[in-house]
C-alpha cells in the first residue's frame, strides 16, 4: 500500500493510534484513503480505529489550545458521531474497576490530550482472576 495505490481487499481496515492526529488525518485524506475507506464500508467492510485512529473516524477534531500546532477545528472522516477536543492540560481519569485483598486495579485513558475517551467503558475480562 502507498500513495496512488488502492487498498487491497480486506475484512477490516485498522486505523492505528497517532501522536499527531490532525496532520496524520490530513495526510490520509491527501493520499485518497478517505474515499477508499468509504468504499470499503459501502461494500460491507469494517473499520477499527484505535486511539488517534478513532478520533479520525469522528466528525470533528477541535484543538482550541493548539496542542498539535495552530489552534484549529478539523473535519474528521465523519464515520462516528464523535467530536474530539484536544486539551492543553491532560484530564485526570483514574477509576478503580475491581478490588481484591486491598489492591485496586485501575484504568486510565492513555490518550492524555483526548477528552473523547472519557465516555468509553472497557469490559474487564474474567480471565484476570480478580
Amino acid at each position: 500500500m502507498g500513495p496512488g495505490r488502492s487498498i487491497p481487499p480486506a475484512d477490516v481496515i485498522v486505523l492505528p493510534g497517532s501522536q499527531s492526529v490532525i496532520s496524520d488525518l490530513a495526510w490520509l485524506k491527501q493520499q485518497g484513503f478517505s474515499g477508499a475507506i468509504q468504499r470499503h464500508l459501502r461494500y460491507g467492510g469494517k473499520v477499527l480505529g484505535i486511539g488517534g485512529g478513532q478520533q479520525m473516524l469522528g466528525e470533528w477534531i477541535d484543538d482550541p489550545d493548539g496542542v498539535e500546532g495552530t489552534p484549529s477545528r478539523t473535519r474528521g472522516l465523519g464515520l462516528l458521531a464523535l467530536t474530539t477536543r484536544l486539551a492543553a492540560a491532560p484530564p485526570v481519569f483514574i477509576r478503580p474497576l475491581l478490588q481484591k485483598a486491598r489492591s485496586a486495579l485501575t484504568a486510565r485513558c492513555w490518550a492524555p490530550a483526548c477528552t473523547a475517551c472519557l465516555s468509553i467503558r472497557i469490559p474487564v475480562p474474567h480471565c484476570l482472576g480478580v
